[in-house]
């Protein structure tokens, strides 16, 4: 491309030896050449300190520093002349060029204008190390720079000024040729009116603050509290600190500050300095000092403020650069007002009474800004637009603006959001022509501005973490990785080839002996912190960025695929391969990172095998199934379908299918893998028992109970002679074992074993191991099974205290016996302290897990089953229907979860006396479970026993009496007569067989429950007490009423004894007896019990409980019958009669 015509110099310099354009001849007196010029470049300075860019404005400031320091030697500077009229006309030339190209052309200055500090810098160095030298030296510049050294260095410092000079002109006219005419048009202009209004101009170098902007909105917390720390103890000195990510609205907040204290003439007067480089801030104070005549360098006016016994206001504005000490600018005084803002979080030290962190607005001011900027009618339609669009830009300020901004010039904001979806980069990154404000950043400029600070390991690892998801980043991730040791990988693992670019990145955060060096990786995430485009919380020890700067970091990647590989092998590497608590606790927090990393490469192979198993914790089985399948495939293609790895890989993908509701494809998986498992090991391998003990499981999901706890008495007898009694493979065994007879009923010898693992964990790893809170645990769903709850309370809040301590409350081992306990609450009737608990779950796995993972909706389900409970039948039904939504996104409408959630919608619905509704979409369930598990299978039992409960409660009773028969019959040939499902079975039987007026043969059916009730778990068991009290009520109705109240009170008693007189089941038998005094004339008895338990019901269930409202009829009943007892005889008999 041709050279343009050179620009002409507005300022006079002297001949170089390289072709230029000539000279203006020198004036008569060669001290007159550099006040002008020193006049000239303060005024360019100044008028520049609203340009937002630092590098710009830091070599401005640079300039004004070299021709002070050239004025302080007195004697011979004409050499260094050309020098400085060059390095002015450079700043002429880009403060013109930006007015007349704008931010592009700034923009391509940065890297010259580095360039150009360093040289200056180089220069100013040189010449006040010789200044310093003796006096019979110092000030002899024009002898120094003619002996041969330093000649030929300042011949260099002109070469190489010279050639910057170009270089900038070059950079302004690439593509820009059309304009250039005009621009050396304007060039010259400045050159003249800066020559005539130099002495004039001193007066205005102390910049003004300006108002805010026009369409500032928000932050009211923030201006609130501002004003109440400086207004408090005035006279003495206050400093208050603004910080955040570029474009959050810090100055501006800090201006409108400002502008409201102006009513209240708070301050006497207020000084802004621009705080952005070194350069900028002295030539902030030397323009102070000048204007309040107090001299001319910092110290004068830093003096000058300390002098000032008035309240005067400093603005230190931009303070970002984390290598400037503030300390040192600040006045030495104990009066007087600071106000800073920056993006750098530590200069909190100089405030720590009064520090923000400015980061996304309230939605209502996000929504009032963008309506303000984008001129938009503040009507319902555009809020509900509006609230869209800033939901989208995360409600940050900067982002917000611009959106305003583009809209007010296209008129669509109804569009706008599709169109952000697909340009957003470009949105974000362009500058509409017409702002309502000085801030000339665009949201990607000012990230762009902050990153280019940042050193190459700060900017590589911010661009890595923009992969992982943008909150929970710890510092694990990186230490994990980096102590991977390569000889732990298998086969298909990657190569140390394909580690190597991960590995170079990680190996400066390794002391010289392979140790992870903690204090090398805080210095590289603080100087990321320093400029707030990464924050770490205190609490959580995790590092977090901001969604937009997260966007923005990816976007603005060349090797976007490169750096995806390189932290998805670095996440791969970080994965541990133990079972420990730690592991487990640690994978778990992977999984929101995992799930960004598909994310962006839903087809991608990941590395590990490890990371494919995080997959299954997000919820996501689907997706893991996908990945596992792959996995196996490879693995079979590689290295043979009979290899570990394979069969390894299979038993994974048998797990997503459990997962999925597929049981019967993870048998027939976990099957093949155990056939192949002994066949390559042998059947006395401890991986061919592993892979016996989960097809256990699978037998067990089946609802093939006995043939689980088969499989796992051999799988424990197998390890016992491996390994012996106490190794933890024998432990894992027997608590198997335990699981399987608890659900066969055999709950006592599930306690037994469940005590022994506890002992021998507690011996083997000590009290306080998290394998034997473990153990304890499971040995309090064993005592909840045996009906001893309020043992496995006092237990269960032991282990939540435990765990508590050792992971903290949101830890998922915690929330699992958080859970737990409140179910025991909830089976003791302490049915508040129940739901309280249920809400602390909920919110936790909430926040941790997220609102569509699977746990958290067994935690609203959870929830709504004590809503029940409690006689919250509305809200139980409307959570109900939720899960049921939530179920069917998450697996489908035919998994075996979903139809439970449907099954608990039909149950409210049954409360709610929409029984029609309750059978029919009971019988839903039922069909799609005989489908997916078979008619006898345990769960497909249970929904033929629900649909059998509406039938009843809609009169059908016969087809409820079919239904209940053949529930009974298949619960007693899969669990046996003496099972507590059996016999709840053969319970709702008998109530259907009441409904039918059969009550000979209902009492007959309570009398064989109660018996096999005291064979199987004795008389106090809640199970055993509730049969006696519906035998109770079997007696009072064929007339036995006598032994009715014997077993009535026996109940009562005992349920009082065991399970405390406010238990639900205790008001109960409490109201059932006092209806058999009533029957035998004892009314009196009948309405002191009845009013106990109303008193109960409307302090545990509400005034509108169905419970509270019977025993409300109940008791007026009673005490009406009991007055007619306490009439004389006759008045009685004329009552009757009447």
């Amino acid at each position: 491309m041709p050279q343009p015509p050179p620009i002409p110099s507005p300022v006079p310099h002297s001949a170089a030896p390289s072709p230029a354009p000539p000279a203006p001849a020198r004036p008569a007196s060669e001290t007159d050449w550099l006040p002008n010029l020193l006049v000239t470049a303060k005024l360019i300075a100044a008028g520049a300190e609203a340009v937002p860019f630092p590098f710009v404005k830091g070599a401005f400031a640079m300039v004004v520093t070299l021709l002070e320091t050239v004025q302080k030697v007195k004697r011979n500077r004409d050499d260094l002349r050309d020098v400085c009229a060059r390095a002015l006309e450079i700043i002429q030339h880009v403060h013109s060029a930006m007015e007349f190209y704008g931010e592009a052309v700034a923009v391509r200055f940065k890297g010259l204008c580095g360039e150009l500090v360093s040289l200056l810098k180089e220069i100013q160095q040189d010449l006040e190390r010789m200044e310093k030298k003796r006096s019979g030296i110092r000030g002899r510049f024009r002898e120094v720079f003619k002996a041969d050294s330093t000649e030929a260095e300042i011949t260099g410092y002109r070469d190489r000024i010279k050639e910057l000079r170009a270089n900038f002109t070059m950079v302004t006219v690439m593509d820009n040729n059309v304009g250039l005419t005009k621009l050396n048009e304007k060039l010259s202009a400045l050159a003249l009116q800066h020559t005539q209004s130099a002495m004039h101009g001193m007066g205005e170098l102390l910049r003004e603050c300006p108002a805010p902007s026009p369409i500032f909105h928000g932050r009211r917390n923030i201006l609130d509290g501002m004003h109440a720390y400086f207004s408090q103890n005035i006279g003495r000195r206050h400093v208050s600190v603004l910080h955040g990510l570029g474009g959050a609205g810090k100055t501006q907040t800090a201006l409108k500050f400002i502008d409201e204290s102006r009513v209240s003439d708070r301050f006497s007067s207020v000084f802004f300095i621009d705080t952005s480089t070194l350069g900028t801030i002295d030539l902030g104070f030397k323009n102070l000092a000048a204007a309040k005549q107090a001299g001319s360098t910092t110290e004068d006016a830093l003096q000058w403020l300390i002098a000032q016994r008035t309240e005067w206001l400093v603005l230190f504005n931009t303070a970002d650069d984390p290598s400037i000490d503030l300390q040192q600018f600040l006045p030495r005084c104990a009066h007087g007002n600071i106000l800073i803002t920056t993006r750098n979080p530590q200069l909190r030290v100089h405030a720590p009474d009064s520090h923000y962190r400015l980061s996304d607005m309230e939605e209502a001011d996000a929504v009032a800004l963008l309506l303000r900027s984008s001129v938009q009618a503040v009507i319902t339609e555009n809020e509900q637009i509006a609230r869209k669009i800033v939901q989208a830009l995360n409600f940050f300020p900067l982002a917000v603006v611009q959106a305003g901004a583009f809209i007010s010039k296209s008129g669509a904001l109804e569009r706008y959001l599709d169109l952000y979806k697909a340009n957003s980069a470009r949105l974000l990154s362009g500058r509409p022509a017409q702002t309502q404000d000085d801030y000339a950043w665009t949201v990607y400029t000012t990230w762009q501005m902050s990153f280019d600070c940042l050193s190459k390991p700060a900017a590589r690892f911010l661009q890595l973490c923009s992969f992982l998801h943008h909150e929970g980043i710890t510092e694990q991730i990186f230490s994990n990785a980096a102590l991977y040791d390569s000889a732990d990988r298998e086969e298909l693992d990657p190569t140390v080839e394909d580690l190597r670019d991960a590995r170079e990145f990680l190996a400066q955060f390794l002391t010289s002996s392979g140790a992870w060096d903690e204090l090398g990786f805080l210095e590289v995430t603080a100087e990321i912190q320093g400029y707030s485009l990464i924050e770490r919380d205190p609490h959580k020890g995790t590092y977090s960025i901001h969604p937009l700067v997260h966007d923005w970091t990816q976007h603005s990647l060349a090797d976007s695929a490169g750096t995806w590989d390189c932290i998805a092998l670095i996440v791969g590497m970080s994965v541990p391969f133990g079972d420990e608590q730690e592991d487990r606790w640690f994978r778990l927090k992977l999984v929101p990172h995992v799930d960004s990393l598909l994310a962006h490469q839903k087809d991608m192979e990941l590395k590990f095998p490890n990371t494919i198993g995080v997959i299954c914790l997000q919820g996501r089985p689907a997706a893991a199934a996908e990945l596992f399948s792959k996995y196996a495939a490879k693995a079979k293609q590689e290295l043979g379908e009979d290899h570990p790895l394979t069969l390894g890989a299979l038993a994974l993908l048998a797990g997503a299918f459990t997962d999925l509701g597929r049981s019967q494809e993870a048998a027939d998986l976990r099957t093949l893998v155990l056939d192949k498992t002994k066949q390559y090991f042998g059947e006395e391998h401890p991986d061919s028992l592993n892979a016996m003990a989960t097809l256990a499981v699978s037998y067990r999901e089946l609802g093939r109970l006995q043939e689980a706890a088969e499989l796992e008495v051999v799988v424990l007898e197998k390890f016992r002679s491996l390994h012996g009694e106490e190794h933890s493979d024998t432990l894992t065994a027997m608590r198997n074992l335990a699981v399987s007879y608890r659900g066969l009923g055999r709950t006592k010898e599930a306690v037994e074993i469940e005590a022994v693992v506890l002992e021998k964990t507690k011996h083997m790893l000590g009290a306080e191991h998290p394998y034997t809170i473990t153990a304890m645990g499971n040995l309090t769903l064993s005592y909840s099974a045996l009906g001893q709850e309020q043992k496995a309370v006092d237990l269960q809040e032991i282990v939540v205290q435990k765990l508590k301590s050792l992971y903290g409350e949101s830890h998922p081992d915690t929330l699992a016996t958080m859970t737990n306990l409140a179910m025991s609450y909830r089976a003791l009737g302490r049915l508040k302290e129940a739901a309280e608990l249920q809400a602390v779950v909920l919110e936790k796995t909430k926040e941790f897990l997220g609102e569509h993972h699977p746990d958290h909706v067994s935690a609203m389900a959870n929830l709504a089953g004590t809503y029940r409970g409690i006689g919250q039948i509305r809200e139980a039904a409307e959570l109900h229907g939720v899960i049921v939504e939530k179920r069917k996104q998450l697996h489908g409408e035919d998994h075996p979860l979903t139809l439970t959630a449907m099954a608990n919608l039909a149950s409210s619905y049954g409360d709610l006396g929409r029984s029609a509704e309750a059978a029919e979409l009971g019988t839903v369930v039922l069909t799609k479970l005989e489908q997916l598990l078979g008619k006898e299978h345990l769960d497909t039992l249970t929904a033929m026993g629900n649909v059998a409960l509406s039938f009843r409660e809609l009169g059908r009773l016969i087809e409820a009496v079919e239904l209940e028969t053949i529930v009974l019959e298949n619960r007693k040939k899969l669990l046996g007569e003496g099972h507590p499902q059996t016999l709840i079975a053969m319970g709702n039987l008998a109530a259907s067989y009441r409904a039918m007026g059969k009550l000979q043969e209902t009492a007959e059916l309570h009398t064989v429950v109660l018996q096999k009730m005291e064979l199987v778990h004795g008389e106090e068991h809640p199970l055993t007490l509730v049969a006696t009290r519906n035998l109770a009520i079997s007696f009072e109705e064929i007339g036995r009423s006598m032994e009715a109240i014997e077993l009535g009170e026996t109940a009562m008693k005992k349920m009082q004894q065991i399970l405390g007189e406010e238990h639900p089941d205790t008001l109960i038998a409490m109201s059932n007896l006092a209806f058999s005094y009533h029957n035998l004339d004892r009314s009196r008895e009948a309405a002191e019990l009845e009013a106990f338990v109303l008193e109960k019901r409307k302090q545990h269930l509400g005034e509108a409980h169905p419970y509270t409202l019977m025993s409300i009829q109940h008791l007026a009943t009673y005490r009406q019958a009991s007055a007619k007892l306490d009439l004389p005889a006759e008045g009685r008999e004329r009552d009757s009669d009447n």
